[in-house]
């Protein structure tokens, strides 16, 4: 078995998810999958049939404004799922790119073999419940940040919420994320600095 399906192993294992259940059949459907710094991972206007897990590597997904401009929606960082499962489950076209922003080896699950782990398994499904409450909920979060935080306050959370990941991203990617003028972010960073 190779190292990248031993991670993935070990990271259902950790929420009580019975591998050994899954290995005939969930198992033989996954694949691995090597991408190098800024490539594209999923393209908005696709229709994605899997979703992923990241062994190693970082990504952000951005949609395009329409100046043209790159708006930061999310980070996903080793141990995460990553992907528009909004698409994936409605077979629509995504209005999301995905970027690596580091070098990044990803599994990739297939929406009709997570469906049949979920019928297989309970406790996979309840991961997978688990896990869509959890991003609902960082997505509730997100937003709540932007309508009752300051642009400093976005950014100390973050630096608070994130401390592994504030090293690995650029600038140009943070500002965009926090929703203000690289400009903005520099100006706030030098006064936090001054204290």
């Amino acid at each position: 078995m190779s190292p990248e399906f031993r991670t993935y192993q070990d990271y259902l294992s950790s929420f009580d998810i019975k591998v050994s259940d899954l290995l005939g059949n969930f198992f033989n459907h996954l694949s691995i999958l090597k991408l190098k710094k800024n490539n594209i991972y999923l393209s908005e206007n696709t229709i994605p049939n899997e979703l992923g897990f990241i062994v190693n590597g970082l990504m952000r997904s951005y949609i395009i404004d329409e100046n043209g401009n790159e708006r930061t929606i999310n980070f996903f960082t080793e141990l995460n799922y990553v992907g528009d499962y909004q698409s994936l489950i409605s077979k629509t076209p995504t209005m999301y790119v995905f970027q690596c922003l580091e070098n990044t080896t990803l599994i990739q699950i297939p929406y009709t073999a997570l469906e049949e782990g979920y019928n297989q398994n309970p406790v996979l499904e309840k991961h997978g419940r688990i896990l869509a409450e959890k991003k609902l909920s960082m997505q509730n979060n997100r937003i709540k940040t932007f309508l009752t935080q300051t642009a400093e306050q976005r950014y100390l959370s973050f630096i608070r919420k994130n401390p592994g990941l504030f090293n690995r991203i650029s600038l140009t990617h943070l500002s965009s994320y926090l929703g203000i003028e690289r400009q903005s972010l520099t100006r706030i960073r030098k006064k936090l600095a001054s204290f």
